[in-house]
């Protein structure tokens, strides 16, 4: 997956020929002119509103604020790409830096961590054109402390259960790749990780799924007899 990574940015999700694509439905097609006009209220609602704090409503979960910042970094960063405004992006990165600056991402409940970790590595991508080395640095050790090295330590199965699915989705898109030229030791690690913990979960799911196969067809068959 690192050898297909190409070196500009950003490269998460988006690059500048799905961004070309976007620009010119939006002027070519009235309904996804609307939908962009939609999304830029909405972001521009944003503007508005603080960053997200740290909390756990319910004492077990960050999972609503590490998603809250997950939307709204996504969000604010297409209509930055798009219209070419800077507050968008402004916006985004303060969102950004506020998670930076949380105690963690609450590894506990590791699909917490994960979003969140999600979301800061689209930011240091799609915005790393404007970033200055000392706030890549601040994003990137975020990244690798808070969200891949409490990954790595935690073998716990509940864990291992919980974060294939959103292994699986930063393999398809290259999620982890965004902080690539900083830490690649971490980057590698945490790739090979996780092809391990989905290969494990995939082989269980195979497995179970064989398993209950068998039993019915041996029921259907002691019926037959």
């Amino acid at each position: 997956i690192l050898k297909t990574l190409v070196d500009s940015h950003p490269r998460i999700l988006i690059n500048d020929s799905i961004l070309a694509q976007v620009k010119q439905r939006i002027d070519a097609k009235p309904d996804v002119a609307r939908w962009y006009d939609h999304l830029k209220t909405e972001a521009d609602e944003l503007l508005q509103t603080p960053p997200s704090h740290y909390e756990i409503p319910d004492g077990r979960r960050l999972l609503s604020v590490s998603r809250r910042v997950k939307e709204r970094i996504r969000l604010l960063g297409l209509l930055y790409h798009v219209d070419g405004d800077r507050k968008y992006a402004d916006r985004a990165l303060d969102e950004a830096f506020a998670a930076c600056a949380f105690p963690d991402w609450n590894p506990a409940h590791f699909l917490d961590t994960a979003e969140m970790t999600y979301a800061i590595g689209m930011a240091y991508d799609w915005f790393y054109a404007l970033l200055d080395s000392e706030q890549r640095e601040t994003l990137v050790t975020s990244i690798v402390e808070m969200g891949l090295k409490p990954g790595l330590d935690n073998s716990d199965p509940k864990h291992v259960a919980a974060v294939s699915k959103v292994l699986a989705s930063g393999k398809k898109h290259g999620v982890a790749g965004g902080i690539l030229v900083d830490s690649p030791e971490a980057v590698n690690e945490r790739i090979a990780e996780g092809f391990k913990f989905i290969g494990l979960s995939s082989d269980e799911g195979f497995m179970r799924s064989a398993a209950s196969a068998a039993v019915s067809k041996i029921n259907r068959d002691r019926k037959i007899t």
